[in-house]
Protein backbone atom coordinates (compact mmCIF):
# COMPACT_ATOMS: atom_id res chain seq x y z
CA UNK A 1 0.00 0.00 0.00
CA UNK A 2 1.39 3.33 -1.36
CA UNK A 3 0.86 6.13 2.21
CA UNK A 4 0.36 9.53 0.31
CA UNK A 5 2.00 12.73 2.55
CA UNK A 6 2.60 16.44 1.75
CA UNK A 7 3.95 18.77 4.10
CA UNK A 8 1.62 20.56 6.20
CA UNK A 9 2.95 24.45 6.92
CA UNK A 10 3.90 25.17 10.51
CA UNK A 11 1.87 28.36 10.57
CA UNK A 12 -1.19 27.88 8.09
CA UNK A 13 -3.20 30.78 7.93
CA UNK A 14 -5.70 30.97 10.47
CA UNK A 15 -8.22 32.84 12.51
CA UNK A 16 -6.16 34.31 15.67
CA UNK A 17 -7.02 32.52 18.99
CA UNK A 18 -5.70 35.66 20.76
CA UNK A 19 -3.61 38.64 20.13
CA UNK A 20 -0.71 36.56 20.53
CA UNK A 21 -1.54 34.33 17.90
CA UNK A 22 -0.33 35.70 14.42
CA UNK A 23 2.81 34.00 12.45
CA UNK A 24 5.94 35.32 13.39
CA UNK A 25 6.91 36.54 9.19
CA UNK A 26 3.47 38.69 9.58
CA UNK A 27 4.30 40.33 12.97
CA UNK A 28 7.81 40.77 11.12
CA UNK A 29 6.72 41.94 7.96
CA UNK A 30 3.79 44.45 10.09
CA UNK A 31 6.86 45.89 12.33
CA UNK A 32 9.04 45.95 8.85
CA UNK A 33 6.01 48.52 7.70
CA UNK A 34 6.43 50.63 10.99
CA UNK A 35 3.47 49.00 13.06
CA UNK A 36 3.66 49.57 16.23
CA UNK A 37 2.78 46.72 18.90
CA UNK A 38 -0.38 48.02 20.16
CA UNK A 39 -1.24 48.20 16.24
CA UNK A 40 -0.62 44.83 15.75
CA UNK A 41 -2.68 44.03 18.86
CA UNK A 42 -5.36 46.15 17.75
CA UNK A 43 -5.12 44.39 14.09
CA UNK A 44 -5.12 40.78 15.66
CA UNK A 45 -8.43 41.91 17.60
CA UNK A 46 -9.94 43.01 14.54
CA UNK A 47 -9.19 39.78 12.65
CA UNK A 48 -10.66 38.25 15.85
CA UNK A 49 -14.26 39.84 16.59
CA UNK A 50 -14.59 39.56 12.14
CA UNK A 51 -13.29 35.72 12.51
CA UNK A 52 -10.87 36.88 9.57
CA UNK A 53 -7.71 35.75 8.20
CA UNK A 54 -5.07 38.26 7.34
CA UNK A 55 -3.71 38.42 3.94
CA UNK A 56 -1.44 41.06 3.24
CA UNK A 57 -0.28 44.16 4.74
CA UNK A 58 1.46 47.67 4.26
CA UNK A 59 2.34 50.75 5.73
CA UNK A 60 -1.39 52.14 5.56
CA UNK A 61 -3.58 48.99 6.58
CA UNK A 62 -3.99 45.30 5.79
CA UNK A 63 -6.21 43.24 3.93
CA UNK A 64 -7.25 39.96 4.80
CA UNK A 65 -7.70 36.45 2.49
CA UNK A 66 -11.18 37.54 1.98
CA UNK A 67 -10.66 41.09 0.26
CA UNK A 68 -11.43 43.21 3.78
CA UNK A 69 -9.83 46.10 4.03
CA UNK A 70 -8.58 47.32 7.42
CA UNK A 71 -7.18 50.31 8.08
CA UNK A 72 -4.21 51.44 10.03
CA UNK A 73 -5.74 54.58 10.78
CA UNK A 74 -9.33 53.29 11.39
CA UNK A 75 -7.66 50.80 14.12
CA UNK A 76 -6.00 54.03 15.92
CA UNK A 77 -8.90 56.04 15.82
CA UNK A 78 -11.58 53.09 17.43
CA UNK A 79 -8.66 52.46 20.13
CA UNK A 80 -8.10 56.33 21.07
CA UNK A 81 -9.86 57.33 24.13
CA UNK A 82 -13.08 59.05 23.64
CA UNK A 83 -11.84 62.33 26.09
CA UNK A 84 -9.47 65.19 26.71
CA UNK A 85 -6.44 62.42 26.30
CA UNK A 86 -7.54 61.68 22.49
CA UNK A 87 -5.46 64.27 21.04
CA UNK A 88 -2.11 63.17 23.17
CA UNK A 89 -3.05 59.65 22.44
CA UNK A 90 -3.62 60.01 18.48
CA UNK A 91 0.16 61.92 18.50
CA UNK A 92 2.00 60.05 19.96
CA UNK A 93 2.03 57.54 17.53
CA UNK A 94 3.91 57.39 14.81
CA UNK A 95 2.72 58.56 11.28
CA UNK A 96 1.49 56.48 8.87
CA UNK A 97 3.69 57.16 5.58
CA UNK A 98 1.77 58.24 2.84
CA UNK A 99 -1.59 58.87 4.86
CA UNK A 100 -2.94 61.03 7.83
CA UNK A 101 -1.35 60.21 11.28
CA UNK A 102 -4.54 61.32 12.80
CA UNK A 103 -8.12 62.88 13.24
CA UNK A 104 -6.58 65.75 14.45
CA UNK A 105 -4.11 66.34 11.76
CA UNK A 106 -6.85 65.78 9.03
CA UNK A 107 -9.23 68.42 10.88
CA UNK A 108 -6.18 71.26 11.03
Amino acid sequence: MIELTRPVAADAPHVPRDVNDIADVSRRGLGACGWSREEIEWLVIRLMTTRQILGTWEARGATTVSGSRISRLERREDAAPRNEYREKFMQSLAPIPGGESSEVNRNA
